[in-house]
């Protein structure tokens, strides 16, 4: 009796074991319309489309999402204690020393500078400037997220000429109302998504934001998916890559690309950046 018990003990350990599933977990950040975590729109946002998009190419792990801001992410993985992958992730010299990417997966229009169109209109309602000028403008202030980055010659500037912008851990939203409120003076982020936030706060605000182009950014940026440069995540990668490689080329990996953008021009532009920059198969 007691035999056959223990056969039957290995044999459900044995069933269980073959069955598990890997955990796959996910930083989740609320950042409109790139992802929507509340309110009426959610699960609407371009990285969520893309988020169910791999999850279904990837069935060999348990994929769970953890709600994380920027600057706690990055720690964790320096520090060498995270087993999460972020998708929306910006690579820099500094962080391919503890990170592992993936290839590209995703290519967006330029930053710009956001301000309100008032405090425009008295620079001269200019087409462009240059970053360093604004940061060593002392009646300026702006401000921007804590361990976001802002793309690399960007941030070089900022830790260089940033003696007059905040760097502060604070929701994308908050600035866009602190902006609006007049409690400081621009910040920098893309303007789709500052037209998606600021549709909250049209009835609190009578003021209106503009943009302006960033003479020092580049025409366009890409973004990749970021896990531990760990054995468990280079594998993750390694696995991300061939579904990447399987899905970036169709049309409905493109109409991702091209979600929230109203404006024909943005669309066109947001296609050929598509074409030049993601439709390769190389990190």
């Amino acid at each position: 009796m007691r035999k056959c018990l223990f056969f039957l003990v290995v044999i459900f350990m044995s069933t269980c074991s073959a069955g598990a599933q890997e955990t796959l977990t996910w930083l989740a950040v609320h950042w409109p319309p790139i992802q929507i975590l509340d309110g009426d729109d959610r699960g609407q946002g371009r990285f969520d489309a893309l988020l169910d998009i791999y999850q279904k190419n990837l069935p060999q792990y348990e994929h769970k999402t953890i709600v994380m801001n920027w600057g706690r992410f990055w720690t964790e993985l320096q520090e060498g204690n995270s087993q999460i992958c972020n998708m929306f992730a910006i690579k820099t010299p500094d962080r391919e020393e503890y990170t592992e990417f993936s290839r590209a997966i995703s290519w967006a229009l330029p930053l710009r500078v956001i301000m309100r169109k008032d405090t425009i209109e008295k620079l001269g309602n200019p087409e462009s400037l240059s970053i360093i000028n604004l940061l060593e403008q002392s009646d300026l202030k702006g401000i921007i997220v804590k361990k976001r980055s802002y793309y690399s010659i960007l941030d070089q500037h900022f830790r260089d000429h940033g003696a007059n912008i905040q760097k502060l851990a604070i929701a994308d939203k908050n600035i866009i109302q602190m902006l609006l409120a007049g409690r400081t003076d621009y910040t920098i982020e893309y303007p789709f998504v500052v037209n998606y936030l600021s549709r909250e706060f049209e009835k609190s605000y009578t003021t209106e934001l503009g943009s302006i182009a960033i003479e020092e950014s580049p025409e366009g940026s890409s973004t990749y998916i970021a896990c531990p440069k760990t054995d468990w995540g280079r594998k993750v990668i390694r696995d991300l890559d061939r579904v990447l490689d399987q899905v970036i080329p169709t049309p409905e990996y493109l109409q991702i690309m091209q979600m929230w953008h109203f404006d024909p021009r943005e669309r066109e532009a947001v296609r050929k950046g598509f074409e030049k920059n993601l439709l390769s198969t190389s990190k």
